[in-house]
């Protein structure tokens, strides 16, 4: 039942205009300097990113885009291009939607069970020595 009010309600919300609001931080720049245009539901996915940038990183969204330096590098590259196209500075580039946004979520989730971006990045080391040597 709470599913069913859930998607009803959201259904609601698609493509209503809403008045600017939100914590610093977690909006997009756009809406920060002009709070009277109007905003499509996938502006949310900006302030999502920034959750997900503070919730992986564990620092304030005032550090943004910086990295603590004890993270290790194999995390960096799962999480980062997920939060860094969703708050990109230039809309254009960032997630159209929901289905794009979860789709790289996916994504990233299979490379953490997979370990995808290490071998790469062995195979390109051991290629890369193969030709110095």
């Amino acid at each position: 039942m709470l599913s069913a009010r859930c998607s009803y309600l959201w259904s609601l919300s698609i493509g209503a205009r809403t008045g600017s609001g939100g914590t610093d931080g977690f909006i997009p720049p756009e809406m920060a300097d002009n709070p009277d245009c109007y905003f499509p539901t996938a502006c949310d996915l900006y302030a999502v990113g920034k959750i997900i940038y503070c919730a992986w990183t564990g620092t304030d969204v005032l550090f943004f885009p910086s990295v603590p330096g004890e993270m290790p590098l194999s995390e960096i590259g799962i999480a980062r291009p997920l939060y860094m196209r969703a708050c990109s500075i230039t809309p254009a580039k960032r997630f159209r939607n929901a289905d794009e946004f979860m789709a790289a979520v996916k994504d990233a989730r299979f490379q953490m069970e997979h370990g995808v971006r290490s071998r790469i990045r062995k195979r390109i080391k051991n290629k890369w020595s193969a030709l110095v040597t």
